[in-house]
């Protein structure tokens, strides 16, 4: 089975010397190409598929704010343009569109590469550069989708299993130093 990714740069999403740009993947994605992954084209979450996480009024507020124009809203600085609204719709939807893949048994494993990031995000809030909790978007869907529903329980419980043993492994290798930088990787 195949590895699968997907790539939203979010290239109109840049705020002037912010740390968190399009930028930072133009070493990468000339890569991307070589890894042996199949490519698939994201499809922009639907604004119910967000609400599973955030409530329709901080949807709303989001969409509302990035047609205002550039600004920072809140203190990380997590920052809007005029695209950010779609930009994220489309990061988030390229997070469902691995998510999706894997529980399918379309593949075995997938990536996305996506801005803005969505791993910081609270329900309530937008956070830390993140408009929208992307993870827990995913997360949610492949407990109330029809692909979660098709699937014997031992092969969730597996992928589930594996999930959790992934995070465990990258909180074990935060907590010794690692990445790198700091202290080596011991496995």
């Amino acid at each position: 089975m195949a590895t699968v990714f997907t790539f939203v740069p979010s290239r109109n999403h840049e705020y002037p010397e912010h740390p968190e740009r399009p930028g930072r993947l133009d070493i990468l994605e000339p890569m991307l190409n070589t890894f042996g992954a199949e490519r698939l084209d994201p499809i922009s979450a639907k604004e119910e598929e967000v609400a599973r996480v955030h409530p329709a009024g901080m949807i709303r507020a989001i969409e509302e704010v990035c047609k205002q124009g550039t600004g920072v809203i809140d203190y990380a600085p997590t920052f809007v343009t005029e695209t950010s609204y779609e930009d994220a719709m489309l990061a988030a939807g390229g997070v469902l569109t691995c998510a999706r893949a894997v529980m399918n048994g379309e593949a075995s494993n997938g990536f996305a590469i996506v801005r803005p990031p969505g791993h910081h995000a609270e329900p309530q809030r937008a956070m830390g550069f993140c408009l929208f909790s992307n993870i827990a978007i995913a997360v949610q869907d492949s407990r109330d989708g029809d692909d979660v529903r098709r699937q014997p329980r031992h092969q969730i419980a597996e992928r589930g299993r594996l999930l959790v043993d992934d995070l465990e492994d990258d909180l074990r290798d935060r907590r010794a130093g690692f990445p790198p930088g700091s202290e080596s990787r011991s496995k």
